[in-house]
């Protein structure tokens, strides 16, 4: 868990008396689901720990999923949303080689982080990792980063 993800739950706990799920549910919904469309699909999961695991890993992967012209509310699996993630972040991978690059490495790069909302600069510290999949991760990285600091700006 990274420590924008802990510095994340720790302000949304800190107005829970007691840590219950209610309350909880009810901060992480405020921060990372302003919309309200990502608690009624995470509610497949009941309203614990997997809701709430749910709700942190959803913004992330929609964003892949809607980047590459597909259907959140139909193309992800709800009840699995970690392991969705993984086939998520293949398949925009994907779609922007064939769409987008073909091999060209550099402009998978700069169109994944276009895609996603991405300044130029978190591209090309992207690009400075050696394998496809570490800079597929770096970009991961930065939009959960982004994901979470909006969340944590809500709260605060």
């Amino acid at each position: 868990m990274s420590s924008l993800t802990q510095r994340h739950l720790r302000l949304a706990m800190n107005p829970c008396p007691g840590l219950t799920d209610a309350c909880l549910s009810e901060q992480l919904e405020a921060s990372l689901d302003q919309s309200g469309e990502l608690a009624a699909l995470c509610k497949v999961n009941g309203t614990g720990k997997e809701y709430h695991v749910c709700l942190l890993i959803a913004p992330v992967t929609v964003a892949m999923v809607t980047a590459a012209g597909g259907n959140p509310a139909t193309d992800i699996d709800w009840s699995d949303v970690d392991s969705t993630n993984n086939a998520a972040r293949r398949q925009f991978a994907e779609f922007i080689f064939a769409k987008k690059c073909g091999d060209d490495v550099r402009c998978f790069v700069d169109q994944a982080a276009a895609l996603l909302g991405l300044s130029p600069a978190v591209a090309k510290s992207c690009q400075r990792h050696e394998s496809p999949s570490d800079r597929m991760n770096c970009l991961s990285d930065a939009q959960e980063a982004e994901v979470l600091q909006r969340a944590i700006r809500s709260l605060s």
